[in-house]
């Protein structure tokens, strides 16, 4: 009885979530193979961040490094979202001219604040 109740409740409560890149064949062949993952499934396609919301996880990644002056630090933390807008109109045009894609992702964007900071620190040690 304790068994089957756990059961059930595991059944009733248990949620998965399955996170994957839009980014090559291995989304296309995972979904060959495994037709659930399109079939049972809720998909959210999670649409761009504006660019506010970009410039929040700029400042919140930038704001521990010493920057210089505050309007300095300003114009990288507002740099950021910039750019990778840049990117993504440069992206559609890519695609519209080549009929290729090129995916940015929120991921992509804290890579972008990663190797800024990595650079940052490298140049710095030298």
């Amino acid at each position: 009885a304790l068994w089957g109740y756990f059961i059930h409740q595991v059944q009733q409560n248990l949620h998965t979530v399955l996170c994957f890149s839009p980014i090559g064949d291995s989304i296309r062949v995972r979904a060959r193979r495994f037709p659930a993952l399109v079939n049972c499934v809720t998909i959210d396609w999670f649409q761009p961040w504006p660019e506010d919301a970009l410039a929040s996880v700029s400042k919140r990644f930038l704001s521990d490094i010493d920057l210089g002056s505050d309007m300095a630090k300003a114009s990288i933390i507002n740099f950021m979202p910039y750019s990778f807008a840049a990117v993504n109109k440069l992206s559609a045009r890519y695609l519209e001219a080549e009929r290729r894609h090129n995916y940015t992702t929120p991921k992509s964007f804290l890579e972008l604040i990663a190797l800024y900071r990595s650079m940052l620190t490298k140049r710095r040690g030298e």
